[in-house]
């Protein structure tokens, strides 16, 4: 498990889902894990839109005529 903290008080904890992930990330991350999952992380947010209006009003993607009929179907 990997646990990264914002802060002493607010910790946040990783749970790596597949075997040998949590010493994938040690090896990535060397020398200082915690500078490598905060460049990560921010990042990540920078890459984010500031408005989601810009993705809804973006191309959409046609779906197939077999994916529309299991849209519809009831659970």
């Amino acid at each position: 498990m990997v646990c990264y903290a914002l802060s002493m008080t607010e910790p946040i904890s990783i749970r790596p889902r597949r075997p040998g992930l949590k010493a994938e990330l040690v090896r990535k991350a060397k020398p200082n894990v915690n500078a490598w999952l905060n460049d990560l992380i921010e990042r990540e947010l920078a890459a984010q839109p500031n408005d989601w209006r810009e993705i809804l009003d973006g191309e959409r993607p046609v779906a197939s005529d077999q994916a529309f009929e299991q849209c519809l179907k009831p659970e």
